[in-house]
């Protein structure tokens, strides 16, 4: 058996390249969704599919994976277009919020717009700032105190120059039933005890009270230690060349010049404006009544081809879901198996590759992050997994 190097089971031999066999065992094992005469007719070594150690660890290119997606210039341009038409709004108004926290920077200062020059903030590449106030992602110009280092978004800085801020600084309080480890796992309720957790802040959010904003627009940090100055992460103006850059092309390049494929009609609807969805191609998602909005755009894979990218994009730049049918039809055939991957995942150092018999994996209850030996990772997607400690 070319499967697991077994000779004491009756074999499958393949009549197409005359060489390869295969045991009862290895195709009820390895192979359980493929017949046997499928298997005599064209063995998965044959096909490329076979999942055995030596195949797993070949560093060949298989044939039919096309791991290089050749796009045609055409293409390369259209899809520029759409990107750019979709994006610059969202780059113009990112722009235009910083050139308003810049304006008040300098009636703040003194001074005149072009003499602005916001501090350098401390942030090494790999890490990620947050407001303290709505954990929104910072990627350049915030205001941040000197002394307790908290950081506040422009949105947030604007609503507290407005007295406005929108945050919950309620008591948020709450029973939690405590059923045991086990239930946790799947196993028996046990209750343990009930808490009573009471929060004034959410995530350690600051009552918006204590950031205080005068007429002049200077907030006050609430640790008292004086007003929240204003820094960059960028490069300074690297937003406003950004923009101006990207205006230039797209009106060199005609690179706006693309429809509105939002307001054009979806092939989804009839000429009536009612949903005309091919069964096959549609997937009922609610229940609705007087709603054109029950269905998901759900076609298969063999439907998706190039000429369904303009519908795709029909219902991507809504924020629907698009679910796409029988995706393994179109791949190579490998099994997509725990014990297959973990098989071909493993790795004794060798003089290619490097020892892997262990993963970082990530405990889904409390977070933890630690590492869990590959086969029991694998395992766990069939029998379970949890840290008993």
């Amino acid at each position: 058996c070319h499967q697991c190097q077994r000779n004491d089971n009756a074999v499958v031999r393949c009549q197409n390249c005359k060489r390869k066999r295969y045991c009862v065992p290895c195709l009820k094992t390895w192979y359980p969704r493929i017949a046997e005469e499928d298997i005599a007719r064209k063995c998965p070594f044959c096909w490329n599919t076979c999942n055995c150690r030596s195949c797993l660890r070949l560093d060949t290119k298989m044939e039919g994976i096309n791991s290089n997606l050749e796009v045609s210039k055409d293409e390369q341009i259209q899809c520029s277009k759409y990107i750019v038409q979709r994006l610059l709004p969202y780059l113009k108004e990112i722009n235009d919020e910083q050139i308003s926290e810049m304006e008040v920077e300098a009636k703040i200062s003194g001074v005149e717009f072009e003499k602005v020059k916001p501090q350098d903030a401390k942030c090494s590449p790999d890490e990620r700032l947050y407001c303290d106030n709505c954990r929104t992602a910072i990627f350049d110009l915030h205001r941040s105190c000197w002394s307790c280092k908290s950081d506040i978004c422009l949105t947030c800085s604007v609503e507290i120059r407005k007295g406005k801020l929108q945050t919950c600084h309620e008591d948020v309080s709450w029973n939690y039933i405590n059923r045991g480890f086990d239930y946790l796992h799947g196993g028996e309720e046990e209750i343990v005890s009930t808490t009573d957790y009471r929060l004034e802040s959410i995530d350690g959010v600051k009552h918006q009270s204590m950031w205080k904003a005068n007429e002049a627009g200077i907030i006050t940090c609430y640790c008292g230690a004086g007003d929240l100055k204003l820094k960059r992460i960028l490069p300074d103006g690297w937003v406003s060349d950004l923009v101006k850059r990207v205006e230039e092309t797209a009106e060199a390049k005609r690179l706006l010049d693309v429809p509105e494929m939002v307001m054009e009609l979806c092939p989804c609807f009839n000429s009536q404006g009612h949903t005309g969805m091919d069964s096959n191609k549609s997937l009922k998602a609610a229940c609705r009544e007087g709603s054109e909005d029950n269905y998901l755009y759900c076609p298969s894979v063999t439907d998706v081809q190039q000429d369904d990218l303009k519908h795709f994009q029909h219902h991507w730049v809504k924020g629907e879901p698009v679910v796409v049918r029988n995706v393994l039809e179109a791949t190579s055939g490998l099994s997509w198996e725990p014990m297959v991957m973990y098989r071909a995942c493993r790795q004794v150092k060798s003089a290619k590759h490097e020892t892997l018999l262990e993963v970082e994996a990530v405990e889904g209850l409390d977070c933890c992050e630690g590492p869990v030996n590959l086969h029991e990772f694998f395992t766990g997607y069939t029998k379970g997994f949890y840290d008993v400690k």
